[in-house]
């Protein structure tokens, strides 16, 4: 082996060489990359987390558009850089509150949530099992309850998903619509040749405890909700 190629596998990537990368390579604008790219093992754990997160993607079940994995790696930086760094972060300040002296305050070796998992939380965003204010969730659960597990199973035990079974969204959409009537509101516009309906997402994500995302309860009410409101009027 040269010398050239052992220091190429050995020696730590440079932080103005990690930004370009991590632009050119990911599309990640200057100054995500930059606060990346300052701290190398936040820079393993990218590249760890956007791995597992295409890996997860494309072995799915569920067919996965180039859009999903196209979002992989901002969607990374976002969890990564606001909400990973501000766990740290709290960590840090406690860990170091009787130091007078500055510290770095994004110490990412003292995570608790690694590379593998995050990519896996990111998955699961972007597959619609779960929502983004899930996935930050999940995140906070992981790095201080449930260290070294799989996010998938916490995610299940703790219902951190969003609801898939069309039964189960109907009898719940039902639900919500009788006890918000007011939510309601007729658009003149036509979708699919018939008069469309919507409702506040806002509402069905607060009655649902935002187990009712936004694509899924509009689904639900195109198809469904005049005939339901019909059916209501006439009992």
């Amino acid at each position: 082996m040269s010398l050239e190629d052992f220091l190429a596998k050995n020696m730590p990537e440079l932080p103005e060489a990690a930004k370009s990368r991590l632009q050119d390579d990911y599309n990640l604008d200057a100054y995500t990359a930059s606060v990346i790219a300052s701290d190398p093992p936040a820079i393993r754990i990218f590249d760890e987390a956007v791995k597992a997160a295409n890996d997860s993607l494309i072995a799915s079940d569920n067919t996965t558009s180039e859009v999903s994995l196209k979002d992989v790696p901002t969607t990374i930086a976002n969890l990564l850089c606001n909400e990973l760094f501000s766990l740290i972060r709290e960590d840090e300040e406690e860990r170091r509150s009787d130091e007078i002296e500055s510290f770095d305050t994004k110490d990412v070796p003292y995570s608790t949530v690694d590379g593998q998992q995050l990519g896996e939380i990111v998955a699961l965003q972007l597959n619609g099992t779960m929502s983004a204010t899930m996935s930050k969730k999940l995140v906070g659960i992981l790095y201080h309850e449930e260290h070294g597990r799989r996010p998938s199973q916490v995610a299940q035990e703790r219902g951190l998903q969003l609801i898939s079974d069309m039964e189960a969204l109907r009898n719940i959409c039902r639900d919500i619509i009788d006890l918000n009537p007011e939510s309601l509101e007729v658009s003149r516009g036509k979708i699919y040749g018939s008069q469309s309906w919507k409702c506040s997402s806002g509402t069905f994500a607060r009655c649902s405890g935002g187990r009712i995302g936004r694509i899924g309860a509009w689904c639900w009410i195109n198809n469904n909700v005049k005939q339901h409101m019909n059916n209501a009027a006439k009992m």
